[in-house]
C-alpha cells in the first residue's frame, strides 16, 4: 500500500447554522489523480478550501502523515501547491516574476530558480510570455502561468508532494484543457498526488484515476469511471441521462 499523502477523517463544517461538508472521508495517495465532480453547491470548492487551508472544519485533517495545523508554512509550502479557481494579483509583474514566486518557499540558488521557472513555462507552454506584464493577459494566459508557478514551486526535494487544482480548465480551450491535464497526469507519473475538481465528466474519466462524486456536502460515491459515472449516477445528480459511447480512438465518451 502507498503511503497517504492526503487524510480526512470525519470532516464537516457549518456556515451560519448550513452544512456545508457532513462526515467527509477520503485518502489520497502519490501516484494518482484524483477528480472531485458534482453538481453546483456540491461541496466541491469547500472541501477544497478546507484541504488548501482557507477554511476551518471539524474533523482530521492529515497531510504526509502529520496533523495539518502542526506544519509550518514554509515546510508544507515545499509539499502542497495550490492552483484556485481565480487570483487576484495585479501587480505589473512579469509573467515570469509571477512563475518565480513558487520558489519562494526554497533556498535554492537564484540560477537553479531560473532554469526550474523556464522549464515550468515550457510545460504550461507559457515560456513565449516570459516578459509579458501578468495584468495584460488573458484569462487563459493567467491560468497557465499560475499553472506553471505550482509547477515550479513543486520542483526540488524527492518527497511526496500533493497539488490541489480548482477547476484549472475553466478559462482554456480545448486543447489547452488536454494539456494542463496531461501534465497532472506527468505529475502523478513522478509520483505526486493530484486532487482536481473538473465539470467536464469526460476530462473526469479520461484522466482521473479516482472520482469521487459529491451532493450536498456529503461523498455519494466514489472508485473508477464506469462505477462512478453510471447513467444512473449521472442522472441523478445531475439531472440529465447519459449513456456511454465507444471513440474511434478506444477512449469512453459520456453523450
Amino acid at each position: 500500500m502507498k503511503p497517504t499523502v492526503l487524510e480526512l477523517r470525519h470532516l464537516s463544517l457549518r456556515l451560519q447554522g448550513k452544512p456545508l461538508l457532513t462526515d467527509i472521508h477520503l485518502r489520497l495517495h502519490p501516484g494518482r489523480v484524483t477528480v472531485l465532480l458534482g453538481p453546483n453547491g456540491a461541496g466541491k470548492s469547500t472541501l477544497f478550501k478546507c484541504i488548501a487551508g482557507d477554511l476551518a472544519a471539524d474533523g482530521g485533517i492529515e497531510l504526509f502523515g502529520r496533523p495539518r495545523p502542526l506544519w509550518p508554512r514554509r515546510e508544507l509550502a515545499r509539499r502542497l501547491a495550490v492552483l484556485p479557481q481565480q487570483s487576484g494579483l495585479q501587480f505589473p509583474f512579469l509573467a515570469r516574476e509571477v512563475v518565480a514566486m513558487g520558489r519562494i518557499p526554497h533556498d535554492s540558488r537564484q540560477q537553479q530558480n531560473d532554469h526550474i521557472v523556464e522549464a515550468a513555462m515550457d510545460r504550461a507552454r507559457v515560456w513565449h510570455l516570459r516578459d509579458a506584464p501578468y495584468p495584460r493577459l488573458s484569462g487563459g494566459e493567467r491560468q497557465r502561468v499560475h499553472f506553471a508557478r505550482v509547477l515550479a514551486q513543486l520542483q526540488g526535494e524527492d518527497i511526496p508532494k500533493l497539488l490541489l487544482l480548482d477547476e484549472p480548465t475553466s478559462a482554456l480551450d480545448l486543447g489547452q484543457q488536454h494539456l494542463l491535464l496531461q501534465e497532472g497526469r506527468r505529475l502523478a507519473a513522478e509520483g505526486c498526488a493530484v486532487l482536481v475538481i473538473v465539470h467536464d465528466l469526460n476530462l473526469a474519466a479520461r484522466y482521473g484515476d479516482h472520482l469521487v462524486l459529491m451532493r450536498e456536502g456529503r461523498i455519494s460515491c466514489e472508485g473508477g469511471a464506469e462505477r462512478v459515472l453510471t447513467p444512473d449516477n449521472v442522472e441523478h445528480h445531475f439531472g440529465y441521462r447519459a449513456q456511454w459511447l465507444q471513440s474511434p480512438q478506444g477512449h469512453r465518451v459520456l453523450v
